[in-house]
This record gives C-alpha cells, structure tokens and sequence, in this order.
C-alpha cells in the first residue's frame, strides 16, 4: 500500500495530485476548464478552515488523493447545496459539516483498496458532525464505494449549472471518527489547520 502524507499547499504533492486531477477528468464535464485553473482551486481550497489532505505516494508518484474542508456559507459548494437542500435539511447537514470535496485514484491504482484508504484516512480524527460530499448520478463504483462505507443519498438529483446530474450523499461522523488520527499516516500528522467541485471516488 502507498504511504499517505499530508496534502497541503505548499507541498510538492498537490502539484502532483492536480496532474492526476488532470489526467483523470480534464477531458470530463465535471472538469475545471485548464489546469492552470485547476490548480488555482486546489491550491485556494487548501487554504480553507478545517482543511484536510492526503496524498498516496509510491516511488515519489502520487497515485491517490483526497480532500476536504468545513463547510461554510459563502462558499460556492455550500451555497449551492443549501439553495437544494432547504433550510431545515441544511441545518442538519451542514450546521456542522465537513465537505468531502475529492477522492482519486489512478487507473492502474484501483480495486486495490486505495480508493478505502484514503477515504478513512481524511475523515479520521474528524470533530465535525457530518459530511457531505456530490457524485455522478451514474458514477456506480463511486456510489458503490461511499455506500460500503456509511453515506446515504440524501438528495438525487443535483444539479450543478444546469449540467452534470449529481446525488448528494451524507455521512453521520460519530465518535469513534473523532479519535486521534492514526500515528501511522505520513510523517508530519495531517494537514488540516483552523485556516467548487468534486467527487470522483474509486477503490
């Protein structure tokens, strides 16, 4: 299994991760409309409160990663999630939310359980109440993946300008998500610190 090291902003490895984004969805509808852009939102998003990032390193090449955030208003994910959901299912859901933004992991990579790994790494230790995250309405090994592993659809379909018909899923975070993170990840502990796009998956 690759190592899981912090993904921040000025680590080497978000400039690998935004490759890998690149490379996996740049042609997709989904997709930022450049790298250059892509890179923009990796890099402002990390600078987000309760920021979390990891990225799966083997032979220095990044074959995974995932991240996420508190959900705040003003954000663009957050509001236009709460203009979908309506007030008492945003209160709900993202009162005290962190938002699972994105989870890759490269094509060789997968159905090796990375897609798992990454997945627990970035929710343990977690505070937050819930989670939400957005996937592809027909994206079934995504789905598949967030449904091993305790999220509920809470709303289908959403959609994102118009385009791109996405669920909503949401995931309840208990205690035992809120016990210290494992000291096994990385060196260095996790990335987040008090400081829109999305959901790929695959294992």
């Amino acid at each position: 299994m690759p190592d899981l090291i912090p993904l921040s902003r000025r680590s080497p490895a978000l400039d690998a991760a935004v490759s890998l984004y690149w490379e996996l969805y740049g042609d997709a509808e989904r997709g930022w409309g450049s790298r250059v852009e892509a890179a923009t939102q990796f890099e402002r998003h990390a600078e987000y409160p309760g920021y979390r990032g990891f990225a799966a390193v083997e032979a220095d090449e990044v074959l995974g990663f995932v991240y996420g955030y508190t959900s705040a208003p003003g954000q663009f994910y957050h509001d236009q999630l709460a203009a979908t959901l309506g007030p008492d299912r945003t209160s709900e859901w993202l009162g005290d939310c962190f938002e699972f933004v994105e989870l890759a992991v490269a094509d060789d990579a997968r159905r090796q359980g990375l897609g798992t790994n990454l997945h627990d790494t970035v929710l343990d230790g977690l505070a937050h109440e819930t989670s939400v995250l957005t996937t592809g309405v027909e994206n079934e090994p995504a789905r598949r993946l967030y449904e091993r592993n305790g999220w509920r659809t809470i709303h289908d379909s959403f959609e994102l300008n118009g385009t791109n018909p996405m669920v909503v899923m949401g995931r309840e975070l208990s205690e035992e998500d809120a016990r210290p993170l494992a000291e096994t990840v990385g060196t260095g502990g996790p990335s987040g610190s008090p400081s829109d796009r999305r959901r790929s998956g695959g294992d």
